[in-house]
């Protein structure tokens, strides 16, 4: 029996999905699109355009730049926009609406107590912080981090960082506001005053 028919084949521990590098996507980018114009009167397409022919040619007898292949060989390939201001992507919108309800609208630290014996065990030496922590370390290392184990304890951090007792912020005492979601991606914070109105104020994506 040949070596290469006993060997064992390598099996796949795990995959990871995440969003790709801004760098990295202008480097596999074809063309970057600067007009959302497509064809001009004469049927031709823009350049730099949405119908880009560096992206892949749709017409017979065309080929593509980027490849040099005619329309039924060529696989197509991807532009890219710089966008001016950033943008809150959809996909993320609850876990940003998690982390700002988690942090501090002013230091941007987490409203959880660093400091020794602030535990919720009662463990003299560990922090509040510590304590989660090692909780939420714990679950991705048995569960991973789209199990619901971790959206459990990801809800339990932001019960307790959202409670009445995290009016201000223990790390800069900044008084803190609460987070609405305006669906689909618009956030705003909401701040009371004693005896007055409350008032919302806007959070654009360069705030969040």
């Amino acid at each position: 029996m040949s070596r290469k028919s006993t060997m064992i084949p390598k099996r796949i521990a795990q995959i990871r999905f995440g969003l790709m590098d801004p760098l990295e996507i202008k480097k596999m980018s074809a063309v970057e699109v600067k007009t959302a114009d497509t064809y001009k009167d004469d049927g031709h397409a823009y350049k730099q355009g949405l119908m880009d022919p560096h992206m892949g040619v749709i017409e017979p007898g065309l080929r593509c730049p980027t490849d040099n292949c005619l329309y039924q060989e060529s696989p197509g390939h991807f532009g890219h926009i710089q966008l001016e201001l950033p943008v809150i992507h959809i996909g993320f919108v609850n876990l940003i609406k998690t982390t700002l309800k988690a942090t501090c609208n002013n230091c941007s630290k987490i409203l959880l107590h660093g400091e020794p014996g602030t535990s919720p065990m009662g463990s003299e030496d560990e922090s509040e912080q510590d304590y989660y922590r090692k909780r939420i370390r714990d679950v991705i290392t048995k569960h991973g981090v789209g199990s619901t184990e971790f959206s459990k304890i990801i809800k339990e951090v932001e019960k307790v960082t959202t409670g009445t007792k995290r009016t201000l912020c223990m790390h800069c005492q900044s008084p803190q506001g609460k987070i609405i979601l305006d669906k689909p991606t618009t956030f705003k914070e909401k701040t009371e005053v004693q005896g007055q109105t409350g008032t919302d104020r806007k959070l654009n994506p360069r705030d969040v």
